[in-house]
C-alpha cells in the first residue's frame, strides 16, 4: 500500500511477516516511494531496515471507568490535533483535510479532545478505540491514559479493544495499568529508500 507518512515522504506499507524483503524494497522503489514501513521481525535487520515501532492490539474484557471529554466534530479542530497528535509516529499516515471534513462528521464514529494536547477516536459499534495521539511535547503517559479514558466513557461498562501505531513502552505500561491486555503485537521497521 502507498500512501503518506506525516512528514509528507511517499511511504510503502508491506507485511514482511512472510515473503521476499530485497522484492519488497525493489516494488517500493519503483513505485516512487521515499520509505518502506514493514511488519516482521528482527531478520529484517540484516536487509538494512531498523526497529521503529510496533502495532498492537490491546483488550479489557472491563473497561476501567471512564471520565468524560469534550466531544468534537469540527474539521478544523480535529485535523489539527491528528496533524499533531501523530506527527512523526511510525504507522501513522497524513489525512488531507478534505477527508477530515467527511471523517469529523460520520455519524459512527465519536472523537473525543483534550484541549490544544490531544484526540482520540472511537468506533462505537465494534466497541474500538484508535490510539489516542499527543502532540509532541505533551507526549506523557498522563495524557495519552487521559484519553484513553475519556474513549471508555464514551462506551461505558463492558469490554474494549484498543489499536495502537508507534506507541513508546512507558505508553503501553500506562494502557495496561487500566487493565488492557496487549493480545496482539507485530513489531515495525523503517528502511529509508
Amino acid at each position: 500500500m502507498i500512501s503518506t507518512a506525516f512528514d509528507g515522504r511517499v511511504v510503502a506499507e508491506v507485511d514482511l511477516t512472510t515473503g521476499d524483503p530485497a522484492a519488497a524494497v525493489a516494488q517500493a522503489r519503483a513505485s516512487g516511494a521515499a520509505l518502506l514501513w514493514a511488519y516482521g521481525d528482527s531478520a529484517l535487520e540484516r536487509h538494512g531496515f531498523r526497529p521503529s515501532g510496533a502495532y498492537r492490539r490491546l483488550h479489557a474484557d472491563a473497561l476501567p471507568a471512564g471520565a468524560a471529554l469534550p466531544r468534537s466534530t469540527s474539521p478544523e479542530l480535529l485535523f489539527r490535533l491528528f496533524d499533531a497528535g501523530y506527527s512523526g509516529l511510525w504507522g501513522h499516515k497524513q489525512v488531507s483535510r478534505e477527508q477530515f471534513d467527511s471523517l469529523a462528521v460520520r455519524d459512527d464514529l465519536v472523537h473525543v479532545v483534550l484541549g490544544e494536547i490531544g484526540v482520540c477516536r472511537i468506533e462505537p459499534a465494534d466497541r474500538l478505540i484508535d490510539g489516542p495521539g499527543v502532540v509532541a511535547g505533551a507526549r506523557e503517559p498522563a495524557n495519552y491514559t487521559r484519553l484513553l479514558l475519556g474513549a471508555c466513557a464514551v462506551l461505558g461498562k463492558g469490554p474494549g479493544s484498543l489499536d495502537s501505531w508507534g506507541d513508546t513502552p512507558d505508553v503501553i505500561d500506562a494502557y495496561h495499568v487500566l487493565g488492557f491486555e496487549t493480545v496482539e503485537e507485530v513489531q515495525g521497521f523503517e528502511l529509508e529508500l
